[in-house]
């Protein structure tokens, strides 16, 4: 019997990716829920957001396997009716729950409606489908970065209390998780939690330019020249090909045990450098902008030679600039993959180096961006 695959967050990064990597695969029916005014706006959402990620994906192959339903996961039952509502928990086999409010800035109460409330409401939706009995699986999509200023090394396994977090998505997402972890002994959930995502390793292709973008922007602006951190702290990078395949590849993996957390994330001792990040995508910009590499001081290696008052200075402008990813780049942490290296052994998917692919990302990065400042002045 063909899947019936129940996924939200479809018109994002990740789960746009799963989509269109389910698509790829060619079987599971998939029923896509979407907010937007209409059914026709709701699946033009996924096809822009399809043909942006995966430009290969033959879209029109698989309309009689899509379906797309307007909802909210904020609402009760979704915002559907409840004949619709009903048919679903009786047909679904898994549910991919990846929607989420991702800005860093929102205020905690608003992160928590998408990324709390939402979590409560799919659960909820997965408990009705599991006593229906057709459900065999669901995944919550949560993040690495629950772990929020802890460092050291993260296990996959553990979720961590009592440390504080750098902004309102770590904290709404560790909510999340916390609950979704307690359905664990009733529900056959998994947890993903990826790290720092970039585009496709292969085209750079992404929605959104989040996390890793916005510094860089601001470097290659001249706006920021300082970094809070050594230029040896490592930074958990992984591309977003790496983060669906390897989802699909676990999840859709028979399993006589799941209620695990995997981290799609580089692992331990393989994550590139603040350093070689910096580095790499400065010297990029100077080569496609025919203009001089950006310079950036690292203040953890000026240790005695920047005097006190420099340095608040630098730090203040920093704050100001950098304030919502300082931790990112000033905590050295690890995200051990035990779980994940399992789940893939004998598959050939791994994550490849940030040297493989940073030209590709850079240069969809450069293009789209500049694109958009002519398009701002025009």
């Amino acid at each position: 019997m063909a899947n019936t695959v129940f996924i939200t967050g479809a018109t994002g990064n990740i789960g746009g990716m799963i989509v269109a990597r389910l698509i790829d695969e060619g079987s599971s029916r998939l029923v896509l829920l979407v907010r937007a005014g209409s059914p026709a706006q709701a699946r033009q959402r996924i096809e822009n957001t399809v043909r942006i990620l995966s430009p290969q994906t033959d879209l029109a192959s698989a309309r009689e396997r899509i379906r797309v339903v307007t909802g909210d996961t904020t609402l009760a039952g979704f915002g559907l009716e409840a004949s619709v509502l009903r048919d679903l928990t009786t047909e679904v086999t898994h549910i991919i729950h990846a929607a989420a409010a991702t800005k860093f800035t929102l205020p905690l109460d608003v992160a928590r409606q998408t990324n709390l409330a939402g979590t409560r409401s799919v659960m909820a939706f997965a408990q009705r489908a599991r006593a229906a009995g057709q459900l065999v699986r669901v995944a919550h999509i949560s993040t690495a970065f629950v772990c929020g200023e802890r460092g050291g090394t993260i296990y996959e396994d553990r979720l961590i209390d009592g440390q504080e977090f750098t902004n309102s998505y770590e904290r709404a997402k560790w909510e999340a998780e916390r609950h979704v972890r307690s359905l664990m002994p009733d529900l056959p959930v998994d947890i993903f939690r990826p790290s720092i995502v970039v585009g496709d390793s292969r085209t750079g292709h992404t929605l959104t330019f989040n996390v890793l973008y916005p510094p860089l922007k601001l470097i290659f602006d001249g706006l920021l020249k300082t970094l809070p951190c050594s230029s040896h702290t490592h930074l958990d990078v992984v591309p977003l090909d790496f983060v669906a395949g390897a989802f699909r590849q676990i999840f859709f993996t028979p399993s006589d045990a799941p209620r695990k957390t995997y981290h799609l994330t580089t692992g331990c001792g393989s994550s590139p450098t603040v350093g070689d990040i910096v580095e790499h995508a400065c010297a990029r910009y100077a080569r496609n902008m025919s203009c001089a590499k950006p310079s950036v001081i690292f203040l953890g290696d000026k240790s005695g030679e920047v005097d006190s008052s420099e340095r608040a200075a630098h730090i203040r402008v920093m704050h100001r600039l950098f304030g919502q990813y300082g931790s990112y780049v000033s905590v050295e942490r690890s995200f051990d993959t035990a779980n994940t290296l399992a789940a893939l052994a004998g598959t050939d998917i791994t994550v490849p180096t940030f040297a493989d692919y940073a030209d590709r990302i850079i240069d969809y990065f450069l293009e789209k961006s500049l694109k958009a400042r002519v398009k701002h002045a025009a």
